[in-house]
């Protein structure tokens, strides 16, 4: 048990550090966590998946739990894979969603979801995030932070970025609610 908390700790310690190295556009993203259910094209977060969980901003604390289990509540069944654009934040509430989304199996990766009506070059703007916040479900665009990366890579467990993807359940190296 004290290795598994090691390990969740260095890879806490990992989180601030490396998030916003993926990105040329990215910059600070000095806001609270939203999320929201992003709703894209066909195939738009990988094979047969065109609805994702969009996580925008940072770690803020006690809140940003509450804020996520409440979106869960709202799923109905559905088991969608959630995609990170954060720069860290609170290392200890990364490691709480980090648990959430081993406890409920949940696929992770990191990009910027453009709800449907942002025209910012980054979806931390201030315009972009009031979209956001309009509405629980939005019509939304995948874009990838790195710039080589394809718009539906998945990390693999020994790539992985971030203490909230280190939390998830590797069942495949692409986003797919269905696997």
């Amino acid at each position: 048990m004290r290795t598994v908390r090691l390990v969740l700790a260095g890879t806490a310690a990992a989180v601030a550090g490396t998030m916003g190295s993926y990105s040329a556009r990215a910059q600070p993203i000095p806001e609270p966590m939203i999320f929201f259910i992003a709703e894209g094209e066909p195939n738009a977060c990988g094979p047969g998946c065109s609805e994702w969980i969009a996580a925008e901003g940072k770690f803020d604390g006690p809140q940003v739990e509450r804020r996520f289990r409440d979106l869960l509540a709202t799923l109905k069944g559905r088991n969608l894979p959630i995609v990170f654009n954060s720069l860290g934040g609170v290392i200890g509430e990364a490691l709480v969603l980090g648990r959430i989304l081993r406890e409920h199996r949940m696929t992770a990766s990191v990009g910027e979801s453009y709800p449907e009506g942002c025209k910012a070059p980054i979806a931390a703007d201030e315009s972009c995030r009031q979209i956001m916040q309009s509405n629980r479900e939005l019509k939304a665009r995948l874009a990838p932070r790195a710039p080589s990366a394809p718009p539906r890579a998945c990390m693999r467990c020994s790539e992985r970025p971030s203490v909230i993807a280190g939390g998830c359940a590797c069942r495949n190296s692409r986003l797919s609610p269905d696997r």
